[in-house]
């Protein structure tokens, strides 16, 4: 879910200013459409890829709640939304990703579900799945799934530019696992007692 004309048109009205009132324009412009879209998804879901099949397999009700318009909060759950700047290919994009975390799901201690909101480029869609598994066992496994769609990408070079896109997509997810990985046995954060966290 790119840029729609209209919200390209309001980031050109800044420029011919000067260069102050420019950066101070585009980033009020920016986190405008950022809570527009964050207030739209909230109010009305939205469409396109459906959950992993797996996880339609094994959480059906969750795969329910999470392809729902607009998304309900599933029972037990704890739902937030973040978005985040980051670089692919060269170039920076904004993104939103509402999350939602259930403890000690069926077959899993731990699973948490990511669902892709917006992007500002190359990014149209995507999931991603955190699950620790099996429940209540010493050495339970960590899983991730990172699934994204990228947005099409043409012109003469856009081969290239898909193929350092997608590098670094992957990148992110394998990065992402271990920071994930290392918060986990890293224990309870500081000052926090082990009921917050259940």
């Amino acid at each position: 879910m790119l840029l729609t004309p209209e919200e390209v048109e309001r980031f050109e009205q800044p420029f011919g200013r000067s260069r102050q009132w420019q950066e101070s324009d585009v980033t009020r412009v920016l986190r405008e459409i950022l809570l527009a879209r964050v207030q739209t998804y909230l109010a009305a879901g939205r469409t396109g890829v459906p959950p992993p099949a797996f996880v339609e397999r094994q959480w059906p009700e969750l795969a329910r709640a999470l392809a729902a318009r607009p998304p309900p909060r599933p029972p037990g759950a704890t739902t937030f939304l973040y978005w985040e700047k980051v670089r692919l290919g060269d170039k920076p994009i904004v993104t939103i990703t509402h999350v939602t975390v259930l403890r000690e799901a069926a077959s899993c201690e731990l699973l948490a579900v990511s669902r892709h909101v917006f992007s500002t480029r190359h990014i149209s869609d995507g999931w991603s799945v955190l699950a620790l598994l099996p429940p209540r066992t010493e050495q339970p496994y960590f899983t991730y799934l990172y699934q994204v769609r990228i947005d099409r990408l043409g012109g003469f070079l856009g081969g290239l530019v898909r193929h350092v896109v997608e590098r670094e997509i992957k990148a992110r997810a394998a990065n992402t696992l271990v920071g994930l990985r290392d918060r986990l046995e890293s224990g309870d954060p500081p000052g926090a007692d082990a009921e917050t966290w259940r």
